[in-house]
């Protein structure tokens, strides 16, 4: 399991965005089982059901996750509460599913500084 969190600075600082994600692989990383949650997209943390069942039965491989996390960023609805702007805060949805699915997987997250 791991979970990542998106913020303007470095330390004491709200989440723009969370990512939670846990799974129990099987043999050469079939997903018996998922659950990936989104946090600060809105007014509750938002389970990514359809990521979910899109990942099951599947090897956690990187066009898996790549599809997962175009599934899983598509209900996140990020509150206008934040210095930075709406649509990059919903393609980092997208960017920290993705790293916390490869952290799962054991493959390299891509690790860059976001650009805002």
């Amino acid at each position: 399991m791991t979970y990542r969190k998106l913020r303007r600075r470095g330390s004491i600082d709200f989440p723009i965005l969370g990512v939670a994600a846990a799974a129990r692989l099987g043999a050469g990383r079939v997903v018996e089982d998922v659950r990936i949650v989104l946090g600060a997209v809105h007014t509750a943390p938002v389970p990514a059901t359809d990521a979910e069942a899109f990942l099951r039965g599947k090897v956690l491989g990187a066009e898996t996750i790549e599809m997962a996390a175009g599934i899983a960023y598509k209900p996140a609805h990020p509150l206008d509460n934040a210095d930075l702007s709406y649509a990059w805060r919903k393609r980092m949805a997208r960017i920290e599913v993705a790293r916390a699915l490869r952290e799962l997987a054991g493959l390299p997250t891509g690790e860059l500084p976001p650009v805002v």
